[in-house]
Protein backbone atom coordinates (compact mmCIF):
# COMPACT_ATOMS: atom_id res chain seq x y z
CA UNK A 1 0.00 0.00 0.00
CA UNK A 2 1.42 3.38 -0.99
CA UNK A 3 2.01 6.00 1.47
CA UNK A 4 -0.27 8.81 1.52
CA UNK A 5 1.56 11.00 3.22
CA UNK A 6 4.55 10.83 0.87
CA UNK A 7 2.68 10.11 -2.72
CA UNK A 8 -0.49 11.33 -3.73
CA UNK A 9 -1.78 10.52 -7.38
CA UNK A 10 -3.08 13.02 -10.11
CA UNK A 11 -5.33 12.45 -13.21
CA UNK A 12 -4.15 14.57 -15.86
CA UNK A 13 -5.74 15.03 -19.87
CA UNK A 14 -4.26 12.80 -22.37
CA UNK A 15 -3.17 15.72 -23.73
CA UNK A 16 -1.54 17.07 -19.95
CA UNK A 17 0.25 13.85 -20.49
CA UNK A 18 1.31 13.74 -23.67
CA UNK A 19 2.62 17.16 -22.68
CA UNK A 20 4.48 15.56 -19.58
CA UNK A 21 6.04 12.49 -21.38
CA UNK A 22 7.62 14.97 -23.72
CA UNK A 23 8.96 17.45 -20.98
CA UNK A 24 10.48 13.88 -19.49
CA UNK A 25 12.28 12.66 -22.65
CA UNK A 26 13.54 16.00 -23.04
CA UNK A 27 15.24 16.66 -19.60
CA UNK A 28 16.48 13.29 -19.27
CA UNK A 29 18.65 13.76 -22.37
CA UNK A 30 19.34 17.22 -20.96
CA UNK A 31 20.16 16.27 -17.63
CA UNK A 32 21.45 12.99 -18.60
CA UNK A 33 19.41 10.43 -16.55
CA UNK A 34 15.96 8.83 -16.94
CA UNK A 35 12.98 10.64 -14.82
CA UNK A 36 9.76 9.11 -14.57
CA UNK A 37 6.80 11.30 -15.18
CA UNK A 38 6.21 11.61 -11.16
CA UNK A 39 9.46 13.17 -10.91
CA UNK A 40 9.45 15.31 -13.81
CA UNK A 41 6.06 16.79 -12.17
CA UNK A 42 7.98 16.97 -9.11
CA UNK A 43 11.04 18.95 -11.14
CA UNK A 44 8.47 21.26 -12.81
CA UNK A 45 6.75 22.17 -9.67
CA UNK A 46 9.50 22.87 -7.33
CA UNK A 47 11.30 24.63 -10.14
CA UNK A 48 7.74 26.96 -10.42
CA UNK A 49 7.45 27.50 -6.39
CA UNK A 50 10.93 29.05 -6.49
CA UNK A 51 10.20 31.15 -9.81
CA UNK A 52 7.20 32.36 -7.54
CA UNK A 53 9.37 32.41 -4.09
CA UNK A 54 6.30 30.40 -2.58
CA UNK A 55 9.22 28.05 -0.09
CA UNK A 56 6.10 25.58 0.27
CA UNK A 57 3.97 27.97 1.84
CA UNK A 58 0.35 29.25 0.23
CA UNK A 59 -0.56 32.90 -0.13
CA UNK A 60 -4.17 31.99 0.96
Amino acid sequence: MPDIDRFKSVSVTHAAYTNIKEISDYLSKDLGIKMSLAKTIEYLSSNKAKELKLNGHSKS
